[in-house]
């Protein structure tokens, strides 16, 4: 069966699956955002206090009551402790604003962004197109395979399980939701900063039939990568056994070392540029190639990391479509072991026991007995990285720099006294502002203590408990 072949019954399945999903149920019209607990008798006592048949008081009395009736049926059907703090949000506002204006860091002397379209345009050329300066190359570059690597066979009940299992995940453009898939499955099986650009993250709407496909083939790619050693091993995220949690405790494990040993530690993070939006399909093929995948898993990575196309949606309007040569799609389950798999060079350069990445947050680690060894060791590593980033399309986020230094001497503490990286034009220094880095979402102090991490938390508790106690108060 060819490639157009099974786009062609791709499509007519899903066409039957819309024409009967359309048929038989109604379609479900958009409603405007406002309070949950407005009712109808709300309705009604708005319309009767502006035609002057009740008076300002009544109308006040009946939402209250709609008020304390709606949240008393809410704190009825709490049975998790999920649904307690799912609950605590219920004072914030979704809000109705449109976006603000834009400014595009490429065009750093133009307006900011007003208008729907112009807004569209700064976010596309910011965010899935790449801005390095080494281009991509072509899908069928040559490419000497350093081993190769088995992909296990996948069977119907493996395609079943991982469809029908996705959840509540939101439909694509052929809004087939996982549940209508359940029902047709039987058929199926026996036919066979917000003005900044940067600061938003286009997040593609794929079709459910599609996810389950590659999360099936994630989960195989992620344990032949783990089997095979094809990722380092300080290489974490889309991973099973790997996660945040993990690396920053096997962090805190070499850092708490160095410190009970007398020595002192710096970490220097780097942040990739763009992330999945910057991958380029060509040098990923060639990547895989390099690694030793399967020529058939290789050519259905080509076909879908090529020929794409997007419409941003934005303030309720859907842009026209726009093609693009670049980028993996975020919300893709197999998005996050291709871009793994894309940038794995880059924690096999110089000392790999020092280097710690989760998905596209990269952090370099150095232990010496002074911070002046452990910057010379970092400005190392960093060049080493923007090179092999130079050579390769990948650029690294200027402003995501960040270093921090450990160390249990005192003379040491003063941030505007420490040794800073360097690494060409670019000068890293540590905050003089915050006496803490934050790396996957936990704040490292100098002296390994955690105490602005544990405030943090605590403050998080108590906004919490109070949103609680608030709601505990209306009924």
């Amino acid at each position: 069966m060819t490639e157009e072949d099974l786009d062609a019954l791709a499509e007519k399945l899903t066409s039957a699956i819309q024409g009967a999903y359309r048929g038989s149920a109604k379609r479900t019209l958009t409603q405007g955002i406002g309070q949950p607990w407005w009712n109808e008798d709300c309705k009604k006592a708005l319309h009767n206090y502006r035609s002057g048949l009740c008076s300002k008081a009544d109308f006040r009395r009946i939402t209250r009551w709609s008020q304390r009736q709606f949240w008393r049926e809410k704190l009825s059907t709490v049975t998790q402790m999920k649904d307690v703090f799912d609950m605590s949000k219920w004072h914030k506002s979704t809000g109705t604003l449109r976006s603000p204006p834009l400014k595009d860091p490429l065009r750093p002397n133009s307006f900011p962004a007003v208008a729907t379209h112009e807004k569209r345009d700064v976010l596309v050329r910011n965010l899935l197109q790449n801005s390095a300066e080494a281009g991509d190359i072509p899908l069928d570059s040559p490419a000497v395979p350093t081993t190769s690597l088995y992909f296990p066979d996948i069977s119907m009940i493996q395609v079943e399980e991982s469809v029908l299992q996705a959840g509540n995940t939101a439909p694509g453009a052929d809004e087939i939701p996982t549940c209508i898939l359940k029902v047709a499955w039987p058929l199926i099986k026996d036919k066979t900063d917000w003005s900044s650009p940067r600061s938003y993250r286009p997040i593609a709407l794929l079709s459910v039939l599609g996810k389950g496909l590659e999360r099936l083939v994630a989960r195989n790619m992620a344990w032949t990568s783990i089997h095979h050693k094809v990722l380092a091993r300080q290489q974490f995220r889309a991973l099973p056994l790997r996660s945040a949690t993990d690396l920053t405790t096997c962090l805190t494990h070499d850092v708490e070392q160095a410190l009970n040993q007398g020595m002192t530690a710096s970490l220097l993070t780097l942040d990739v540029k763009g992330a999945f939006d910057a991958v380029l399909p060509g040098r990923l093929i060639r990547r895989l190639r390099e690694q030793g995948w399967p020529t058939n898993l290789v050519l259905w990575i080509a076909s879908f990391a090529t020929g794409r196309s997007v419409q941003i949606r934005l303030d309720g309007e859907i842009g026209p479509s726009t093609d693009i040569a670049c980028g993996l799609p975020q919300g893709s389950p197999v998005s996050g072991i291709l871009f793994m798999l894309y940038i794995a060079p880059l924690f096999r350069l110089g000392n790999p026991r020092n280097r710690f990445g989760y998905a596209d947050d990269v952090a370099n680690l150095a232990i010496s007995t002074s911070l002046a060894t452990n910057c010379v060791a970092l400005s190392d590593s960093l060049q080493e990285a923007l090179n092999w980033g130079a050579a390769e399309g990948i650029t690294f986020a200027p402003d995501k720099y960040e270093l921090l230094h450990f160390s249990r001497h005192k003379a040491d503490q003063d941030p505007t006294r420490t040794p800073s990286v360097k690494a060409g034009s670019i000068t890293i220094s540590e905050n003089t502002k915050w006496l803490y880095l934050q790396w996957l979402g936990i704040l490292f102090d100098k002296k390994l203590t955690f105490k602005w991490h544990i405030g943090e938390a605590a403050s998080k508790a108590l906004t919490i408990a109070n949103a609680l106690r608030s709601l505990g108060n209306t009924v």
